[in-house]
């Protein structure tokens, strides 16, 4: 984009903390996913536009999660990019023909996607290459919901991982926990298949044994808690 340029100097009175609250969803440089594809699909057909895309700003890059133009690159330079504006404020941006847009966009409407502490993350945009004179209130708002369902869907993909890293946790302690056990139970059956075993120490080796198994069934019991 060469007519349009975003100043360098464009950034959220918050851009520090905006920039930490983006990094813990960890949706920077991810593949693309089936449920922001369709939320994207559904943008540009509420508008009738060309193109729409959901994308998120960094410090220098703006990262496209979904875009309806296949042909359209993963990240570009946010000073180049019409979505360093979507992201001031916590309101849709609409810009028309009649300002300075890069010389393929006519129309230009976003919706900011907008995190519980306000912190705005990115945002989900229609473009065209024609005009778009009459956009309705209703348009809007329907893109506004459509920016809520992105970021319910951020938090949902953020609560699976950590739910996912929480498990994983878990069966590692386990793996770590049954270990001395299970070790045990080896060298007790060894014992056991001993002929100089007397059925004083047969008895107790069997009762070690079965201490060792309540333990290591008491750590799996607990794994499902």
């Amino acid at each position: 984009m060469t007519a349009y340029e975003i100043p360098a100097r464009l950034l959220p009175e918050n851009e520090a903390d905006r920039i930490n609250a983006l990094h813990q969803y960890e949706i920077l440089d991810t593949p693309s996913e089936t449920g922001f594809d369709a939320l994207a699909l559904l943008a540009a057909g509420i508008f009738e536009s060309k193109h729409a895309h959901i994308c998120f700003v960094d410090q220098e890059n703006v990262h496209y999660k979904a875009n309806t133009d296949n042909s359209a690159p993963a990240i570009t330079s946010r000073k180049d990019s019409l979505c360093a504006l979507s992201i001031m404020n916590n309101h849709t941006t609409v810009l028309k023909n009649d300002l300075k847009l890069p010389e393929e966009i006519i129309f230009y409407a976003a919706a900011p996607i907008s995190n519980e502490q306000g912190f705005v993350l990115g945002s989900i945009a229609v473009t065209d290459n024609k005009p778009h004179e009459q956009v309705t209130d209703q348009q809007l708002k329907m893109l506004e919901m459509l920016a809520a369902l992105v970021m319910e869907k951020l938090e949902t993909r953020l609560a699976e991982q950590k739910t996912a890293m929480t498990y994983n946790e878990r069966l590692r302690t386990l793996a770590h926990d049954i270990k001395n056990p299970v070790t045990s139970i080896s060298l007790y059956a060894q014992l056991l298949s001993s002929k100089e075993m007397n059925s004083e120490k047969v008895f107790s080796m069997a009762s070690r044994i079965e201490t060792s198994v309540k333990r290591i069934e008491e750590k799996l019991n607990n794994l499902f808690m």
